[in-house]
């Protein structure tokens, strides 16, 4: 009988090679496992995430997406590839040892191991032969591309995929040696699942390789079954089924976070960002620039990070010949496909030999599948493409290399195998690494022990200075730094490092440069920041006094501590910005307007912070900030109200005595106990951008419902309501029926308030064209006759766009400004910059007077221009404005793209009479 102990080391001895393997290829980390890391920035990242997830698993796991970093956005562990369960794994070890290091480097050398027995499985099934599985093992796990990503540990968890693959294959081979097996289903849908779960770029390969060989085998099966009518494997149908099914459901869960993340940031990677990661053909022959063999050449066959995609020339050598040898199979014609696909793939926008080179013209795919397969857009990096090709060609190498040792006797077999395992590895050797310093990683500087003491658990938000308007090159490692060592306090960073860095991060950067300043102080204080750690060996002496009087003469400020050379800073928060749920009922409700000029940041913290304080928040979300919140009912009038500080507080059911507190271009109101609800009085145009206001309204009241038009208030207001208070614009002066009372009203916006009557409908009626009825408040209070009141520096206006013979048109009908301003805004194809187009205004000489603003948008020139800039291809949208406020939203009127020079897909959106911001 064969003992356990020998099965064990038959299953288990190429993963223990491969280990042993990675030691001198990646020495001298095995002696400093637990003091250091392969290298700085990425890996520090890698590590943070393994120390916060153990640290989360113990005693929040709920709160586990929400990583303290990018305060105050919200599922920041889904800002890079998570490591939840590569964290769940060695979380133990941490607990144990309080050693994230210790855990990043065993993940990192146990990857080598994995990949290796992965591919060497593949190998074997290929060949039944140990000396070219094992070659083809150490061929992939050492690559090039997987030693020159050290730094970045989820880019070394590529094992999932083939160990998938293998059992794939097994499930399709029902009449191989224990094959199609419920387990082979079973397991290989845990690891497609795993692999998806461990690095999202890496997902993408997954589904591409597993889907393209089932596809293939599908085919094989019917083309069985039309020429030989062979029966449908239905059995092996449902097992595929089964294990796609448990792929999904174990990847999804960890999906769900990232969708979040894109939807809410909108994330988009520009094509600029693609051309910029689109590997040359020479990646293809670069090896890494420590490489022991070829670092002589100089850079004719090195590179570095991406860049770096060389096979190795005897494996290239070995997997093409291997793929000629098994070309009329199955396996060597899905081998191909891979290698061929991917490296196509990798080629990214455009085919060129050198990075940054002019492409070739090809027509390549990859733009294709940027616009139009969902997800896709997230794989900035088409480059990384390149590692199927390494798997490919390293599989295959297998073939090539049995070949050849086939053609040895059994003795020199060996000696044969092992010689060409040294050729290969020692392409890829590199020369040992340099390893950061150790007392760096592992002693921080005073303050973040300081940070960590009890005494200072009531800090939850640090903004540490100084730091620099755009986070690159020495600043990114100054911000790493920080956010390696906030590991031992755990408070909230506002600047990290992570995959991506959100919008809302660069704008408090911004204000970061002058901290001092009352607006950045008041900016720090809305969103939630409560301390400043200056770091004064950081600054001059001369901006070190500056910035200590800045801060120290502001009220809003105290002197905390000073430990080291750091010297911190409480900040107060604002008291009016702390409000909770009322007394008078259970839940409160706050509604954040997504006005473009509430700053998204600020109305991103302030929701966090309230929906922390039970509040219900209601809102349609903010793009680069948070998604769609509650949605109102009609007629709801939340308790508090946050509004941009230019916006009209009637326009969401507010009056202006009821303002709170105002800062920071936002506003915070308080609902008036006189108003009950608030309508807009706007219809949706099927096929039309903006709503239309009527000119007449039916006011109807029964016991069980109040119907304002066709709109039902259901239920009704708490108390019977009094009266109603309509805004109503008009372009010119107009009369108002109402019931059989004549109103006068003013050109531009009038409130018109009307006693309500139960017994009868109430009936307002204008002049068609000339008059629209905005918005209506249900009152408490019964108002003691009909009135009327002008609502001056409102502007009002009509307009309709028109294109021909290369000239744009607006006419415009406008009251209740002195100028009107025609504003063309845009985003540049290339890499979406903003373009401001051209801009120009025209007095209203009277009330209602039309006026025609006629420019060609190529040549722009006209006497009311004031100005232009060149235009580009791109994307663009006419606005008209008030010319007293050129920075409000304004409303559109049309919209166009500038493709090659010329203006293409002009759309008119037609403004019917309303209010312009």
């Amino acid at each position: 009988m064969i003992s356990l102990y020998t099965r064990a080391m038959r299953v288990l001895w190429p993963p223990l090679a491969y280990l042993l393997l990675a030691v001198p290829m990646t020495w001298p980390l095995a002696t400093q496992l637990g003091t250091n890391l392969p290298g700085l920035g990425d890996a520090q990242l890698q590590a943070w995430t393994i120390a916060w997830n153990s640290y989360a698993f113990r005693t929040n796991p709920s709160a586990i997406w929400d990583a303290p970093i990018f305060f105050p956005y919200a599922d920041t562990l889904a800002y890079t590839d998570n490591h939840l369960l590569l964290s769940l794994l060695v979380a133990p070890l941490v607990w144990a040892t309080g050693n994230p290091l210790l855990a990043h480097n065993v993940l990192l050398l146990a990857s080598f191991a994995l990949s290796g027995w992965a591919v060497y499985g593949l190998g074997y099934q290929l060949t039944c032969q140990r000396w070219p599985a094992f070659i083809a093992g150490a061929a992939f796990s050492f690559c090039a591309y997987r030693l020159s990503h050290l730094i970045q540990l989820n880019l070394l968890q590529t094992a999932w995929l083939p160990f998938a693959l293998l059992f794939l294959i097994r499930l399709l081979r029902p009449h191989a040696k224990g094959g199609g097996q419920l387990r082979d289903g079973l397991l290989c849908g845990i690891f497609a699942g795993v692999q998806a779960v461990t690095a999202l770029y890496y997902a993408f390969f997954t589904a591409a390789v597993l889907c393209g060989y089932a596809g293939l085998w599908a085919l094989d099966q019917l083309w069985k079954r039309v020429r030989q009518a062979a029966p449908l494997p239905w059995r092996t149908c449902g097992l595929l089924l089964l294990s796609g099914g448990l792929a999904l459901a174990i990847a999804l869960p960890f999906t769900l976070p990232y969708t979040r993340v894109y939807a809410s940031l909108g994330i988009v990677r520009s094509v600029r960002e693609l051309e910029n990661w689109s590997a040359p053909l020479r990646a293809y022959w670069s090896f890494d620039a420590r490489s022991l063999l070829y670092s002589r050449f100089g850079e004719r066959f090195v590179d570095s990070g991406e860049m770096v995609l060389s096979p190795g020339f005897t494996i290239a050598l070995l997997g093409l010949s291997g793929l000629l040898l098994a070309l009329r199979s199955r396996d060597g014609r899905f081998w191909g496909l891979v290698i061929s696909c991917a490296f196509v793939l990798s080629l990214g926008t455009g085919l060129r030999f050198e990075r940054y080179g002019d492409p070739l013209p090809v027509p390549l795919p990859y733009l294709t599948l940027y616009n139009y397969l969902p997800g896709f857009g997230a794989l900035r990096v088409p480059a990384r493409w390149g590692l199927l090709v390494t798997l490919g060609l390293s599989v295959l190498s297998s073939v090539a290399s049995a070949y050849l040792l086939s053609r040895t006797s059994n003795r020199q077999r060996h000696f044969a195998g092992a010689a060409l395992l040294i050729i290969v590895l020692s392409e890829q050797a590199l020369s040992p690494l340099s390893m950061p310093d150790a007392n760096r990683l592992t002693n921080p500087p005073p303050v973040y022990s300081w940070l960590a003491a009890p005494d200072q658990r009531d800090i939850q938000a640090v903004l540490e200075l100084p730091v620099d308007a755009i986070p690159r090159g020495d600043e990114i490692e100054r911000i790493i730094w920080r956010q390696w060592y906030s590991q031992l306090h755990g408070k909230a960073l506002p600047v990290a490092y992570s995959g991506l860095i959100p919008f809302g991060t660069l704008d408090l950067l911004r204000y970061a440069q002058s901290p001092f300043s009352p607006a950045a102080l008041q900016f720090f204080q809305i969103i939630g920041i409560d301390t400043l750690v200056v770091h004064s060996e950081q600054y001059d002496p001369a901006a070190l006094r500056e910035l200590q009087t800045g801060l120290e003469d502001n009220l809003a400020i105290r002197l905390r501590a000073e430990v080291g050379t750091s010297i911190i800073y409480s900040l107060l928060p604002i008291i009016a910005l702390d409000i909770g749920p009322s007394s008078q009922r259970s839940e409160s409700s706050v509604c954040i307007s997504a006005d473009e000029r509430v700053p998204g940041m600020i109305a991103l913290a302030l929701a966090r912070r309230w929906e922390r304080a039970d509040l219900a928040i209601y809102g349609p979300g903010r793009l680069r900030y948070y998604g769609p919140l509650r949605q109102t009912t009609v007629g709801q009038i939340c308790d508090y109200g946050l509004l941009a500080t230019a916006e009209d507080p009637l326009d969401h059911g507010y009056l202006a005595i009821d303002r709170l507190w105002e800062g920071s271009g936002v506003a915070l109101y308080q609902r008036s106990s006189s108003v009950q609800a608030s309508l807009n009085l706007g219809a949706p145009v099927p096929g039309q951008f903006h709503p239309q206001y009527a000119e007449q309204l039916r006011i109807t009241r029964t016991a069980e419902e109040l119907l304002v038009g066709t709109v039902k208030l259901v239920p009704m207001p708490p108390a019977e309501p009094q009266g109603v208070a309509i805004d109503i614009i008009a372009h010119s002066a107009a009369t108002l029926s109402i019931d059989m009372a004549q109103i006068q009203l003013q050109p531009g916006l009038n409130t018109i308030t009307i006693p309500l009557s139960l017994d009868r409908p109430l009936i307002v009626a204008g002049q068609p064209n000339i008059v629209a009825l905005l918005r209506l408040r249900l009152l408490a209070e019964r108002p003691a006759q009909v009135s009327s009141q002008a609502i001056d520096g409102t502007l009002v206006a009509a307009a309709a766009a028109n294109y021909s013979d290369g000239l744009l048109t607006v006419t415009a009908q406008a009251a209740g400004a002195d100028r009107l301003l025609l504003d063309v805004w845009g985003a540049a194809s290339y890499d979406d910059r903003p373009v401001h187009l051209l801009a120009g205004s025209q007095p209203l000489a009277r009330s209602g007077s039309e006026l025609d603003f006629t420019i060609d948008l190529l040549r722009p020139q006209a006497n009311w221009l004031e100005q232009s800039a060149a235009p580009q291809d791109g994307r663009y949208i006419v606005y008209i404005k008030d010319a007293a406020r050129p920075d409000g939203p304004g409303r559109p009127v049309a919209k166009f793209a500038i493709r090659n020079g010329q203006v293409a897909d002009f759309e008119p959106v037609p403004l019917p009479l309303t209010v312009v911001r």
